[in-house]
Formats: structure tokens, C-alpha cells, sequence
């Protein structure tokens, strides 16, 4: 059972987002941080334009790492 207080949902959930689109993310499926992420991010700390900038650059290693 999934603890009700678990910080990993609590973020997710704060982003407005279900598990499938963060998971797309993270796996590199989508082609960029989709902006309606933005302002949650922020409100998180986190740097969102450093974070969609670094994006990119890591779907292209990852890429050319698997060639």
C-alpha cells in the first residue's frame, strides 16, 4: 500500500500531473517540459528554464549514447 504521505505523490501531485505524463517525461518520451509545468515548478525551487534547457541536451545524449 502506498503511503498517503508520501513526498514523491505530494510533488507529482503538485505539479498537477498524473504518473503516466511524469513518467513519459522522465523516460525522454516527450519532446520537451510542457510549459503548463512551469509555475508549479517554481513554486517547487525548481529553476524551470535551466530544467527545459537542460532537457533537450539530455534526449540527445541519450540518444546518441543508444546508437
Amino acid at each position: 500500500m502506498i503511503q498517503a504521505n508520501n513526498p514523491v505523490i505530494t510533488a507529482r501531485k503538485a505539479l498537477g500531473t498524473t504518473y503516466n505524463r511524469l513518467a513519459a517525461l522522465e523516460h525522454g518520451y516527450m519532446a520537451a517540459i510542457p510549459l503548463d509545468f512551469r509555475p508549479h515548478m517554481i513554486a517547487l525551487g525548481v529553476n524551470f528554464e535551466e530544467l527545459a534547457a537542460a532537457y533537450p541536451a539530455w534526449k540527445l545524449a541519450q540518444a546518441a549514447a543508444s546508437t
